[in-house]
């Protein structure tokens, strides 16, 4: 049971620790990725949430929003200009300060 808990420690321990480079769009793309990596399968779309989030926040006056591309693709130069050197609590802290929010439903599809 102790070795439970400090097995779940370290996993979010080493969330919280890591810190986004954003010094690229390539770069930022990995640092999220790594992140949503350590984040439970619950905690993701959340995570995805907070990371349009802040680009809206970014772009809302440039954001046309009849272009469906514009607004489902990350423009992760922006985001990372945002977000460089913050940890998943920061992240999601900066994205809770701001006055628009995204949400993101997870939709099953049934099949007859």
């Amino acid at each position: 049971m102790v070795m439970m808990v400090g097995v779940l420690t370290a996993c979010t321990t080493s969330r919280d620790e890591f810190r986004v480079n954003g010094s690229s769009a390539v770069t930022t793309e990995r640092s999220i990725e790594a992140i949503k990596r350590k984040l439970k399968q619950d905690d993701r779309l959340p995570f995805d949430a907070a990371i349009k989030t802040i680009q809206f926040s970014a772009l809302r006056q440039n954001v046309d929003m009849t272009d469906k591309q514009k607004l489902i693709a990350t423009d992760l130069e922006l985001v990372g200009k945002k977000i460089h050197g913050l940890t998943y609590t920061e992240i999601m802290a900066l994205a809770e300060q701001s006055p628009y929010k995204v949400t993101i439903e997870r939709h099953s599809r049934i099949f007859y």
